[in-house]
């Protein structure tokens, strides 16, 4: 929105800066809106399409673009304001995922070291234990699979619940 901004403030129709925009960002794509913008369809039909382009912020741009065509009203200022936005929502975003990658990873330890611990057993034969216990240590075997399991989803929509 910030090269948006930019055209609007350079002179150019919103119509005009969408298509300028787009070339100086090719990163984000705007092609649908930029030919519906320069074949001259209704703004009203552009705005819907940047809204679905744009999940974060796209009903306040398009809210913006349908003010400036009824009213003629300039809006570089909202779309920059929008742009800062977007950026600080991607700064928290970034932030979040590293404050919760210490316990992602300590969610991957907790998990694996059991599971490799266990093939490790099998693997030198020292896990006949559970055998040799009969139902009662295939019981406790089943029962610590199924705890270890439940553990890690837990953990999993913790780790999920925090990254929001």
């Amino acid at each position: 929105f910030r090269a948006l901004a930019a055209e609007l403030r350079a002179g150019a129709s919103l119509r005009r800066a969408l298509g300028e925009a787009a070339h100086r960002v090719p990163t984000v794509s705007f092609d649908r809106p930029v030919r519906f913008a320069l074949a001259g369809a209704p703004m009203e039909d552009i705005a819907a399409m940047v809204e679905e382009r744009f999940p974060a912020n796209g009903r306040l741009a398009a809210a913006a673009f349908r003010h400036s065509d009824w009213s003629g009203a300039r809006v570089a200022d909202t779309l920059e304001g929008l742009a800062d936005r977007a950026a600080g929502a991607a700064e928290m975003s970034r932030e979040r995922r590293a404050a919760t990658a210490q316990a992602r990873l300590s969610a991957i330890v907790v998990g694996v070291a059991p599971v490799v611990l266990a093939l490790l057993l099998f693997a030198s034969g020292h896990a006949t234990g559970f055998a040799l216990h009969g139902a009662v240590g295939l019981i406790m075997l089943g029962v610590g699979l199924t705890l270890e399991i439940a553990g890690l989803l837990i953990v999993a929509l913790i780790v999920r619940r925090a990254e929001r």
